[in-house]
């Protein structure tokens, strides 16, 4: 499901045989939905997926001007599911993920995480990292300064250890734009982390 070209919008493409459209809007972060709209006389749905979270939903009417109809249906639904799904989904991720990280011999090996989520932001951050003794944030942020927020997000790598528990990868980035941006121009506001895991 990847869009085969882009029209004059960057937030709308098309694929066979999808609408796409990709907003920010909703969340902080962007979100692609894939649609496939259709009428006939007096008849109009609008099926939407989106492989990010999961879930979908159509919408069907009957009547006069349902094309309008089922557009405005369709984005109450999106305004109403998709922030309630990034906020279900932070509250699964505290739940399941959230807590302090130790070795099982401290006494040989001094190494804890600690990592929580932060409303309205993206992935698991870790709050703290000891690795062998050494604070692993503290010797980051002197070369890196953005180094002091690390941010772990899901790879979709899972791997069942067989006894009930499973094994999760996540890849780990370093730095994010704030909010005293030197500039929010097209290059210099932009969040340039993912550029950098290459």
């Amino acid at each position: 499901m990847t869009p085969d070209t882009f029209n004059g919008d960057l937030n709308q493409g098309v694929g066979k045989p999808w609408e796409i459209y990709r907003t920010t809007q909703l969340t902080n972060r962007t979100l692609d939905l894939y649609t496939k709209a259709g009428d006939l006389f007096a008849h109009s749905s609008n099926l939407v997926l989106s492989p990010h979270y999961n879930v979908g939903f159509v919408v069907l009417a009957a009547g006069d001007n349902t094309n309008n109809t089922v557009r405005l249906i369709s984005d109450i639904l999106i305004e109403g599911l998709f922030p309630a799904l990034v906020s279900a989904a932070r509250a699964q991720a505290e739940r399941k993920y959230a807590g302090h990280y130790q070795s099982a011999d401290m006494e040989r090996l001094n190494s804890s995480t600690t990592l929580t989520t932060k409303a309205g932001e993206p992935g698991l951050v870790v709050k703290s990292w000891i690795s062998n003794s050494t604070d692993v944030k503290s010797v980051l942020s002197v070369t890196n300064s953005s180094a002091r927020d690390i941010r772990l997000y899901p790879t979709g790598l899972l791997e069942s250890s067989g006894n009930g528990t499973e094994r999760v990868a996540y890849r780990a980035t370093f730095g994010s734009v704030s909010d005293d941006a030197v500039s929010k121009g097209v290059t210099s506001g932009a969040c340039t982390t993912w550029f950098t895991q290459n």
